[in-house]
């Protein structure tokens, strides 16, 4: 527990005193810690001069709750680490196969704050009265009011979870919820206490959360990332690399390992983001132009289908538009467009066949798509320097509205193994993967 305490005060005395922070993985945790954004509070957060207040009395509190996590009974050194317990059995499933491991396992962050033990939580509370009187004055000169207050946060999570880890005797722990803020300094701190860490950053591509990535394996979970660890190396600092697959692979396996589902002939698939609804329930940051960006993709693939009537517009709805089935009606009407709706009882990535050709904006969906081998395109309005130039990736990716009418055109006259093959992207699904072959 000393190491973690440690580790984190020396974090904060860097970021308080703004020191020079060199290229090495500890002060890169570091920065990624205090620099990144956290999405487990409103961003109205950054400016409330009492959440400091409010987090101590949380975590206080939180010490007289006992933690749960998820257990399967084997006898084993090997755990995993998620956001929370909702996808125990499937986290489980999906690492067992992968690296031919046992599970003994899951800690869910939602729980890290409650006892791990009665002495470290009496320790906790005793810490939380010291330490409140200086980390509120720090905060008030600090301009993101949040910052300070996560950082006591992670504090008790990496103590609690460091404690769990050692009374269940894990030596090696599968890392998720990597794109969280404290996901280098908490993975740094635990191998320093001989605990191998092997993060699974899911099949997003790595630049937007995961440039900067602190570990001893690193599990890749899409082709593309290969490219990226290559350009990004200086700043992953990893010892192995794994090839493993999308996080939800294991799941669509009966859907469409080995079958051959024929996509539907002249559609046009997009997936919506249902920003428009988030926007009406004020859920979305707008300063990435999200909205819009959806809204103006959305126009282009009506405008397309309207010069190339051959073809029809399939639009599958996202999650929170299938739970306000009128307004989405309404949404969608609004455009004046034959576009039809992909069937709501099924889950997206369960149909995938339903289109011949997506174009997505940016979603995981497009990478699921490709690792099963059904033709997709994307175009990354508001994500700058996204793909990479050198990788073979950027050939499904569009820049302009002038590219993306000639890709679509060129990716609906092809088959499959045409359009993978004449794109270099090959070697991106499933079939390519030995686990698939053996099983």
């Amino acid at each position: 527990m000393f190491r973690i305490f440690s580790l984190y005060h020396l974090a904060l005395f860097k970021f308080i005193f703004k020191s020079k922070l060199k290229k090495n993985s500890f002060d890169q945790s570091v920065y990624v810690f205090f620099a990144h954004q956290t999405y487990r509070f409103p961003k109205k957060t950054s400016s409330d001069n009492l959440f400091l207040i409010k987090m101590t009395k949380r975590l206080a509190f939180a010490q007289f709750k006992k933690q749960i996590f998820f257990t399967t009974g084997i006898n084993s050194t090997h755990a995993i680490f998620d956001g929370n317990l909702k996808a125990a059995s499937l986290r489980i499933n999906y690492v067992q196969r992968l690296d031919d491991v046992k599970i003994n396992s899951v800690f869910g962050r939602e729980e890290l704050i409650k006892r791990a033990s009665f002495l470290l939580s009496v320790f906790i509370v005793i810490f939380l009265a010291i330490s409140f009187p200086l980390l509120f004055l720090i905060s008030l000169f600090t301009t993101d009011k949040i910052k300070i207050a996560l950082w006591l946060l992670n504090l008790v999570e990496a103590m609690h979870l460091n404690k769990i880890i050692s009374l269940q005797k894990i030596k090696t722990l599968y890392f998720f919820n990597c794109y969280e803020n404290d996901a280098n300094l908490l993975a740094y701190s635990l191998m320093k206490n001989n605990i191998r860490i092997e993060k699974i950053p899911s099949e997003v591509p790595l630049q937007f959360w995961n440039k900067i990535l602190v570990a001893n394996s690193l599990n890749i979970c899409f082709k593309y990332q290969q490219d990226e660890y290559e350009t990004y190396k200086e700043t992953i600092f990893v010892d192995t690399i794994k090839n493993w697959i999308p996080e939800n692979s294991l799941q669509l396996e009966p859907f469409y390992s080995g079958r051959e589902n024929s996509p539907s002939k002249n559609t046009i698939g997009f997936y919506s983001s249902g920003m428009w609804l988030r926007a009406a329930k004020g859920r979305i940051d707008l300063k990435d132009n999200a909205l819009e960006n959806e809204k103006y993709l959305l126009q282009l693939l009506i405008d397309f289908t309207k010069t190339n009537p051959l073809y029809k517009l399939v639009v599958f709805l996202h999650p929170i538009e299938k739970a306000e089935p009128e307004k989405t009606k309404n949404h969608y009407e609004s455009f004046n467009s034959s576009l039809t709706i992909a069937n709501i009882l099924k889950n997206n990535n369960e149909q995938f066949y339903n289109a011949d050709v997506a174009v997505t904006l940016y979603s995981t969906l497009s990478y699921e798509r490709l690792f099963w081998g059904f033709k997709t395109l994307i175009y990354p309005l508001g994500h700058a320097g996204f793909p990479l130039q050198e990788s073979n990736f950027k050939n499904v990716c569009l820049t302009n509205e002038t590219e993306l009418t000639a890709k679509l055109l060129t990716a609906l006259q092809q088959d499959n193994i045409t359009f993978f093959k004449q794109n270099g992207i090959d070697s991106y699904t499933y079939n390519n993967y030995p686990f698939f072959q053996r099983n």
